[in-house]
């Protein structure tokens, strides 16, 4: 059975610029666009922050940021009403705006 190596076959051939190209093309591909929330939807996740805040349990937020959702994990410490964020704790402190949930569990 040939193993074809795909790409790489050709990186030895390609000017640094067309590699560097390839690389941006390839960015834009995974870039998503913002996923649009109903009322609905942006209750329940109301419902699912204030409730594991309340009772203290580890939720995973999903969040959107610069063209892709990122995940994030632990406690929710805090509501920031004034600035619109919630502060998660996992190790870590995350400060994610309300804005840019998409998800959570």
């Amino acid at each position: 059975m040939v193993q074809d190596r795909g790409n790489i076959k050709w990186s030895s051939m390609m000017l640094p610029e067309h590699a560097e190209l390839l690389k941006t093309m390839w960015a834009e591909d995974k870039k998503i666009t913002r996923p649009l929330l109903d009322e609905q939807e942006k209750e329940r996740l109301n419902e699912v922050i204030v409730l594991a805040l309340k009772n203290q349990k580890i939720i995973t937020v999903s969040a959107y940021h610069n063209n892709m959702i990122i995940n994030y994990s632990g406690v929710i410490k805090k509501i920031d009403e004034i600035n619109n964020k919630i502060l998660l704790q996992n190790g870590e402190n995350y400060s994610i705006p309300i804005m840019d949930i998409v998800d959570a569990r």
